[in-house]
């Protein structure tokens, strides 16, 4: 509302009058979605000198979407700070160091209802006459008495972390602290602590003389954010939740000591705090190193601020293969991670670049600096120029020119390489890495001079920070299964493989490669499906080091399949195609390329340079020969069509593996990013475990019908309508533009056109309370409740389709010219509405039908089945069943894929496939007809003969 009358009144005047707002309809901001908040959110215009912030973010917290809840694409009112909240961070910035800030939310400020002495125990006396008289807060209060015999010995050990962390980066911690008495406290410590807030004499006034305490509360929010982790002590709050949200920062609430200490000690080992020496750190200087490739021993002082890494060393010293792993193609050759060569990964050929800021040469050259602040930099810095150097040779001694060239072409440039800097003798000059011969490029560099204009420099910075990734892990998280199977994580990628360990992130045992040595040619001798390795370089495989993973916070359903092939020795074949495999073999080959585009560049970036440098790879392999299948992945939200050109660039016969099937990204495309006839759809991971585990409802209550009391339709999400894509216009401009646009623009269609219809839930405005919760929870009750669920995709593939059939709701499909996960295997008609354009016009009369027609109760005992074809390695590794694991058929959708994969390939089913997939159709407990409901005619007709011979 006060920005809707351009701040004419007050934002304490606005919320004083709130309930006549509300009520009047006027504040039409409140009901989630359908509401100004982007425009809100990114006004400089009015809140610009950040007088109303706070406010505003309180109003943030109540009121913003459910979708927000995730920390994605969560808007701000300001990308960096400005005027008035400008001047107010930047000193204080410029003097705290990011590894860690801290927020105290006792809810413990005086004229709030809890108050502690000076000594920071608990003043009882006073929190009991403010209990009194605040009835609403006992359990508020009742909660921080809780944890108020720890907390003095909580806020100690933070100072001592404070500390130790000062000790090493020479900058102070940003505390952020909602308690006076408390704030005045660690102000004895202002050397080591860094705490913003001003005074705050009188509760009730500060308000209306808002400006000071509102930009100081905003000041304190937004440096909070600036931690790459936060953690919160005694209780959580929405405060550091968004602050979190705004900084991609990792959050730690813990309300015990023993929990705060230990997350404080696995962070200080985490950033190296214990072994830092600040004498150590000067002495090593990455820009003085040899310009010489030197052997592992020698480049340790690159990890000096990591103690795992000598230790694993020292565990694993009988390991073949350094910074790399053993292949199973070959088990006595290793295949190097990025940026290392020698027979055992062990030669470090760019010993002048600093790792943990460039981590590697694609870093260094094409996507420029790392977004991990390092200690004490308080700016991106220029790598040195024998790093670029060193970078430039190993890069042409690994590609050759020609791959060179295309790897900086003008096809695919990021920037203008002459803005490219680095730095000799603390003089920057330009790096002229295009230049492919060392002794002119020298010439030419020396020959222009040193870059002193500051404006110069500060335009290639400007670039440096675009070209990073904001929400990058830390480089010591892998992939779950390396240290699982005796490796250990650096830089992203797993190194060490113990002694019988092969493959990527050592997944292979000896017992199963050799077994797999075994029954790979059987398999071939039958036409059966075996899937072979290309062992891709490090160089080419994560050019970038990019996005990681770690406990499957990352992973997509494409990084399930490929981990559970890597180390099944029933379906791995490990003798690969060469340049001499003969024709008549070939014909027996399906080799996987191990590439994913969402590992470099996230979930939507352009993929499309790095993907033609693995095709070229491939391509150049094979001597242009690639025509037995191979399996392409690519995880991003829009798939191939994120990057129109990389589906077209794959070897004819590629088999394109990706979770969103839409045919093309655009009605002038002249061939599909997703071509159906081949390529297959497979189903993201669950967004929460409950979903697929059933821990929650064991009994399987949420697919019987007569729990399915609440709304017929349910919806909750983004729209971003478009005005050309509501109404009748939707329908105008439904095949040239809407279908094209987020969510096919069915989305905001279907929440304007009903949403007066009161059987359906879209978007309704909801408020959180004691008894209910707060509304992503109140919101998963009711989807719980409802018949049907809207999945029709957003930005790419939708979530929603595989959360809702989790969850036992029917999911509504409203693509044009999609195709859908595991369609070449599944009859979607028996578990699914479909209702693309036209149709949807009529959603009430035909889901209404569906349910009086009997044929609802039927799709939800369909669904129940098609939950367990859609699950991913659901047991995480382990074979036995417990509480959670409640199905008839372990990691389901990797068995599946595996089925569509032989179906696309020509090939027969392996056994194993077929068992699996037989005793969830024929053999199940549930559905005696599962095999004749859920299964399509074709594959059905496939899959049959192979359980008969199993019956007999």
């Amino acid at each position: 509302r006060t920005y809707e009358i351009g701040g004419k009144q007050t934002s304490t005047q606005v919320v004083a009058d709130y309930e006549k707002y509300d009520q009047s309809g006027e504040l039409d901001f409140v009901d989630g979605d359908r509401n100004d908040w982007s425009k809100i959110l990114n006004s400089k215009e009015i809140y610009g000198k950040a007088t109303k912030m706070l406010i505003m973010q309180k109003l943030h917290n109540k009121y913003r979407p459910a979708e927000h809840r995730a920390c994605e694409n969560m808007p701000y009112w300001f990308d960096e700070p400005v005027n008035d909240l400008l001047e107010l961070v930047k000193k204080p910035e410029s003097e705290m160091h990011k590894l860690i800030t801290f927020h105290i939310r006792t809810m413990g400020d005086e004229h709030i209802g809890i108050a502690f002495n000076e000594d920071l125990t608990l003043n009882e006396d006073l929190a009991q006459s403010e209990r009194d008289k605040r009835k609403p807060g006992e359990n508020r209060i009742n909660r921080v008495k809780a944890a108020a015999l720890e907390f003095p010995d909580m806020v100690k050990k933070m100072v001592e972390v404070c500390t130790l962390l000062f000790e090493k980066t020479g900058k102070k911690t940003h505390v952020a602290v909602d308690s006076q008495v408390v704030r005045n406290y660690l102000r004895k410590h202002e050397k080591f602590i860094q705490v913003t807030d001003p005074d705050v004499l009188d509760f009730n006034k500060h308000y209306q003389e808002e400006p000071l305490y509102s930009l100081n509360d905003i000041a304190d929010w937004y440096l909070l954010s600036l931690g790459r982790e936060i953690v919160g002590f005694p209780s959580s709050s929405t405060y550091s939740y968004s602050a979190a949200c705004r900084g991609a920062s990792l959050l730690h609430y813990t309300s015990t000591l023993s929990e705060l200490t230990s997350i404080l000690d696995r962070l200080l080992e985490d950033n190296g705090v214990e072994k830092y020496s600040r004498e150590a750190d000067e002495k090593s200087n990455p820009s003085k190193a040899p310009h010489t490739p030197v052997v592992h021993d020698n480049i340790l002082s690159t990890r000096a601020t990591d103690a795992s890494v000598p230790d694993l060393i020292s565990s694993n010293s009988d390991s073949k293969c350094v910074y790399g792993y053993p292949s199973t193609n070959e088990e006595n050759t290793c295949i190097c991670n990025t940026d290392w060569t020698g027979e055992r990964c062990e030669v470090d050929p760019i010993p002048s670049c600093d790792r943990e800021t460039f981590l590697s040469c694609g870093d260094v050259l094409y996507r420029f600096a790392h977004s991990q602040e390092h200690p004490g930099l308080k700016e991106t810095v220029f790598p040195s120029c024998q790093c670029a150097d060193e970078c430039v040779s190993h890069l042409l001694n690994a590609y050759g020119d020609a791959m060179y060239k295309r790897t900086f072409s003008t096809d695919y440039k990021r920037f203008d390489p002459s803005l490219h800097l680095c730095t000799k003798n603390n003089k920057v000059k330009r790096t002229l890495f295009m230049e492919m011969d060392y002794e002119k490029r020298i010439s030419k560099r020396e020959e222009m001079g040193e870059v002193s204009d500051n404006a110069a420099q500060e335009e290639s910075r400007k670039l440096m920070t675009k070209l990073v990734d904001s929400k990058e892990q830390k480089a010591t998280n892998c992939s779950p299964d390396c240290e699982r199977f005796g490796g250990g994580c650096v830089d992203y990628e797993c190194v060490l493989c113990k002694e019988g360990r092969f493959g990527m992130d050592c997944a292979m045992s000896k017992k199963d490669l050799d077994s797999a040595r075994l029954t790979a040619p059987k398999r071939k001798g039958k036409k059966e499906l075996s899937l072979s390795y290309l062992d891709l370089p490090g160089t080419i495989r994560r050019f970038i080091r990019g996005q990681s993973y770690q406990n499957h916070g990352s992973f997509r359903g494409v990084h399930y399949f490929e981990h559970s092939l890597r180390k099944d020795a029933e379906i791995f074949d490990p003798n690969p195609p060469t340049s001499e495999t003969s024709d008549e073999e070939r014909k027996d080959i399906v080799a996987v390329i191990p590439f994913f585009p969402s590992d470099t560049v996230g979930n939507v970036g352009m993929a499309q340079i790095y993907a033609s440098r693995v095709e070229k790879y491939v391509n150049d392999k094979f001597m242009g020969d690639v025509s037995f299948p191979t399996i392409w992945f690519n995880a991003q939200d829009r798939g191939f069509c994120t990057s129109q050109k990389s589906r077209d660039a794959l070897p004819s016969s590629a088999i394109g593996i990706t979770q969103y099937g839409q045919w093309r990204a655009h009605p002038n495309d002249e061939t599909p990013c997703f071509r159906s006839e081949i390529d297959i759809v497979v189903p993201s991971s669950v967004s929460r475990r409950g979903g697929y585990y059933g821990a929650q409802d064991p009994e399987f209550k949420r697919f019987d019908e007569k729990t399915k009391d609440g709304f017929l339709l349910f919806f909750a999400g983004s729209e971003r309508s478009r005005p050309e894509c509501l109404g009748e216009e939707f329908f105008k401009n439904l095949e040239n533009n809407c279908m094209y646009s987020y969510g096919g623009g069915a989305r905001g269609w279907i929440v304007d056109w009903f949403k007066d219809e009161e059987r359906f839930w879209l978007n309704r405005k909801l408020t959180r309370s004691m008894e209910k919760g707060d509304a992503e929870h109140q919101a998963e009750a009711i989807r719980m409740r409802s018949k049907f669920c809207l999945s029709s995709g957003g930005n790419g593939f939708d979530q929603r389709f595989i959360d809702g059939i989790s969850r036992g709701c029917v999911p509504v499909l409203t693509q044009l010219n999609t195709s859908h996960p595991f369609e070449i295997l599944l009859n979607y008609e028996s578990f699914t509405i479909r209702a693309p354009g036209e149709m949807m016009r009529d959603l009430p009369e035909v889901l209404e039908d569906t349910v009086s027609s009997g044929k609802y109760a039927k799709m939800l005992l369909n669904l129940r089945v098609v939950r367990e074809a859609i699950a991913w390695n659901v047991t995480n590794g382990r074979e036995e069943n417990d509480e959670y694991d409640t199905f008839t058929v372990n990691n389901g959708a990797y068995y599946h894929t595996l089925a569509a994969i032989a179906l696309r390939a020509k090939k027969k089913l392996p056994e194993s496939v077929a068992e699996k997939l037989c005793k969830l159709y024929f053999e199940n407990e549930y559905h005696e007809n599962a095999w004749k409901d859920v299964l399509n005619e074709e594959f059905r007709r496939v899959l049959e003969p192979s359980c008969e011979k199993q019956s007999r």
